[in-house]
């Protein structure tokens, strides 16, 4: 369970580290990048990853792109037969994450101006398609430990290998001013 030489970097990394995007046709390029993604899910890993986002587009004269997934859970809580119900919950949520992507952004940086990409699905399906529009993604680790990594998955840990952007992992408790 431990046998992955990268998945074991990202486990105990006292920093962020940056992991090459996948295929070498996306191969990182010589110019600064513009379109800076932040993998968010309300938690203190993505605030900290926002923060570093934000800087990163101050330095590179680049934008931060929030991407946010909403797993559907409508299915398991609603009756069948009214379909309504669900596309309402889940305008009502996409709302709601806007929202609190956007009071995010400013704490960081009231002045910071966050494209927000709101995607319903598998999050780390999701996340990782967003790869294929950014120049960078930065995710925040939970550092979950085995048992959960195992059954609920990593989102990190899936884009280390699947993966269209460079993504920069950045570990719990390393505080983001450190990170740039």
């Amino acid at each position: 369970l431990d046998g992955d030489l990268v998945l074991g970097v990202l486990r105990h990394a006292g920093c962020p580290v940056i992991v090459a995007a996948q295929d070498p046709a996306d191969a990182i390029t010589a110019t600064a990048p513009k379109r800076i993604g932040v993998a968010w899910d309300r938690g203190e890993e993505a605030h900290e990853a926002l923060v570093v986002a934000a800087r990163v587009a101050e330095l590179a004269g680049g934008n931060v792109h929030v991407v946010h997934v909403i797993e559907p859970a409508a299915a398991l809580v609603l009756p069948p037969g009214d379909p309504q119900i669900g596309h309402e919950l889940t305008k009502t949520r996409h709302r709601e994450c806007d929202a609190a992507i956007r009071a995010a952004a400013h704490a960081v940086n009231p002045e910071l101006e966050v494209q927000i990409d709101l995607r319903d699905g598998k999050v780390s399906k999701q996340i990782e398609a967003a790869t294929k529009d950014l120049d960078v993604l930065i995710v925040g680790s939970h550092r979950k430990g085995l048992l959960k990594r195992v059954t609920v998955g990593s989102v990190s840990e899936h884009l280390v290998h699947h993966n269209h952007c460079p993504v920069v992992v950045v570990p719990r408790g390393v505080t983001a001013g450190a990170a740039v």
